[in-house]
């Protein structure tokens, strides 16, 4: 009978830490920022359009009327 001997392949790293996968990180670093810019882009791109209208469309009323003082008289 023949016996199989099993030879393990050498370890390319002798450390335990695994190696920093530098490609993954570029990568999810891309999404990332392109996912942020997209938002703040989509946020911002009509920010002078709204500030027009909202300065000129809603003026604040400076009286003040309290119901339960003026019912009272």
């Amino acid at each position: 009978m023949k016996t199989k001997i099993f030879v393990p392949s050498p370890k390319r790293y002798t450390s335990d830490k695994q190696p920093t996968d530098y490609w993954g990180i570029l990568f999810i670093s891309f999404i990332f920022l392109s996912s942020i810019s997209c938002f703040l882009f989509a946020n911002h791109s009509d920010s002078k359009k709204s500030q027009n209208l909202s300065a000129n469309d809603h003026k604040a009323s400076t009286v003040i009327v309290d119901a339960d003082q003026s019912s009272k008289s």
